[in-house]
Protein backbone atom coordinates (compact mmCIF):
# COMPACT_ATOMS: atom_id res chain seq x y z
CA UNK A 1 0.00 0.00 0.00
CA UNK A 2 2.81 2.44 0.87
CA UNK A 3 4.38 1.72 -3.03
CA UNK A 4 1.47 2.65 -4.32
CA UNK A 5 1.02 5.98 -1.71
CA UNK A 6 -2.21 4.37 -0.47
CA UNK A 7 -3.63 4.82 2.98
CA UNK A 8 -5.55 2.39 5.58
CA UNK A 9 -8.72 3.16 7.02
CA UNK A 10 -8.58 1.36 9.91
CA UNK A 11 -11.86 2.21 11.42
CA UNK A 12 -13.03 0.86 7.61
CA UNK A 13 -11.09 -2.37 7.74
CA UNK A 14 -12.20 -5.60 9.17
CA UNK A 15 -11.62 -9.14 8.65
CA UNK A 16 -13.48 -12.19 9.05
CA UNK A 17 -12.26 -15.72 10.41
CA UNK A 18 -14.07 -18.73 8.28
CA UNK A 19 -13.63 -21.99 9.62
CA UNK A 20 -15.34 -24.56 11.76
CA UNK A 21 -15.33 -23.42 15.90
CA UNK A 22 -12.64 -25.87 16.81
CA UNK A 23 -10.75 -24.53 14.32
CA UNK A 24 -11.02 -20.78 14.78
CA UNK A 25 -10.62 -21.70 18.70
CA UNK A 26 -7.17 -22.99 17.50
CA UNK A 27 -6.28 -19.84 16.74
CA UNK A 28 -4.00 -17.74 19.23
CA UNK A 29 -4.09 -14.13 18.75
CA UNK A 30 -7.18 -13.11 16.84
CA UNK A 31 -5.79 -9.77 16.55
CA UNK A 32 -4.31 -8.71 13.29
CA UNK A 33 -1.29 -6.10 13.65
CA UNK A 34 -1.29 -3.85 10.64
CA UNK A 35 1.73 -1.26 9.82
CA UNK A 36 2.21 2.68 11.99
CA UNK A 37 1.01 0.64 15.28
CA UNK A 38 -2.91 -0.03 13.92
CA UNK A 39 -4.17 -3.68 14.94
CA UNK A 40 -7.62 -4.63 13.93
CA UNK A 41 -9.84 -7.39 15.72
CA UNK A 42 -11.68 -9.55 13.71
CA UNK A 43 -16.05 -9.15 12.97
CA UNK A 44 -18.21 -11.16 13.87
CA UNK A 45 -19.94 -11.25 10.49
CA UNK A 46 -18.90 -8.88 7.25
CA UNK A 47 -20.71 -7.63 4.23
CA UNK A 48 -19.91 -7.84 0.72
CA UNK A 49 -22.09 -6.77 -2.00
CA UNK A 50 -25.42 -7.09 0.00
CA UNK A 51 -24.62 -10.28 1.52
CA UNK A 52 -24.00 -10.95 4.95
CA UNK A 53 -21.18 -13.82 5.87
CA UNK A 54 -20.53 -14.70 9.20
CA UNK A 55 -17.47 -16.47 10.75
CA UNK A 56 -18.90 -20.23 10.78
CA UNK A 57 -20.95 -19.36 7.47
CA UNK A 58 -24.40 -20.05 8.88
CA UNK A 59 -25.71 -17.46 6.91
CA UNK A 60 -27.97 -16.73 9.79
CA UNK A 61 -27.56 -13.12 9.72
CA UNK A 62 -28.29 -13.05 6.25
CA UNK A 63 -31.65 -14.60 6.34
CA UNK A 64 -32.63 -12.63 9.34
CA UNK A 65 -31.77 -9.40 6.62
CA UNK A 66 -33.45 -11.08 3.69
CA UNK A 67 -36.86 -11.72 5.94
CA UNK A 68 -36.55 -8.13 7.93
CA UNK A 69 -36.59 -6.17 4.26
CA UNK A 70 -39.27 -8.28 2.75
CA UNK A 71 -41.67 -7.99 5.83
CA UNK A 72 -40.80 -4.33 5.81
CA UNK A 73 -41.84 -3.96 2.25
CA UNK A 74 -44.46 -6.15 2.70
CA UNK A 75 -45.60 -3.89 5.48
CA UNK A 76 -45.55 -0.56 3.35
CA UNK A 77 -47.14 -2.57 0.73
CA UNK A 78 -49.76 -2.89 3.00
CA UNK A 79 -50.70 0.44 3.86
CA UNK A 80 -50.60 1.74 0.25
CA UNK A 81 -52.92 -1.09 -0.64
CA UNK A 82 -56.23 0.37 -0.48
CA UNK A 83 -55.56 3.22 -3.38
CA UNK A 84 -54.17 0.33 -5.47
CA UNK A 85 -55.91 -2.70 -7.20
CA UNK A 86 -55.39 -6.58 -6.31
CA UNK A 87 -53.38 -7.06 -9.46
CA UNK A 88 -50.84 -4.38 -9.26
CA UNK A 89 -50.61 -4.43 -5.47
CA UNK A 90 -49.63 -8.15 -6.21
CA UNK A 91 -47.26 -7.50 -9.02
CA UNK A 92 -45.35 -4.57 -6.58
CA UNK A 93 -45.06 -7.05 -3.76
CA UNK A 94 -43.84 -9.95 -6.52
CA UNK A 95 -41.27 -7.56 -7.72
CA UNK A 96 -40.00 -6.12 -4.45
CA UNK A 97 -40.16 -9.63 -2.39
CA UNK A 98 -38.59 -11.96 -5.40
CA UNK A 99 -35.92 -9.55 -5.74
CA UNK A 100 -34.75 -9.55 -2.20
CA UNK A 101 -35.14 -13.32 -1.94
CA UNK A 102 -33.20 -14.40 -5.41
CA UNK A 103 -30.23 -11.85 -4.74
CA UNK A 104 -27.13 -14.63 -4.21
CA UNK A 105 -29.82 -17.55 -4.00
CA UNK A 106 -26.81 -19.87 -5.09
CA UNK A 107 -25.11 -19.08 -2.15
CA UNK A 108 -28.02 -20.93 -0.02
CA UNK A 109 -27.69 -23.94 -1.55
CA UNK A 110 -26.94 -26.43 1.42
CA UNK A 111 -29.09 -24.74 3.83
CA UNK A 112 -30.30 -26.25 7.14
CA UNK A 113 -33.88 -26.75 6.80
CA UNK A 114 -34.46 -24.25 9.73
CA UNK A 115 -32.82 -21.70 7.10
CA UNK A 116 -34.51 -22.48 4.29
CA UNK A 117 -38.18 -22.66 5.94
CA UNK A 118 -37.22 -19.02 7.40
CA UNK A 119 -36.74 -17.84 3.93
CA UNK A 120 -40.00 -19.90 2.53
CA UNK A 121 -42.30 -18.41 4.94
CA UNK A 122 -41.01 -15.05 3.49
Amino acid sequence: MTSNLLCLNSAKTEFLLLGLKPQISKIQNHILALGNGVSVSPAASARNLGFILDSHLSFADQVSSVSRACFYHIRDLRRTRPVLDFTTAQAIGTSLVHSKLDYCNSLYYGLPNTQLNRLQRT
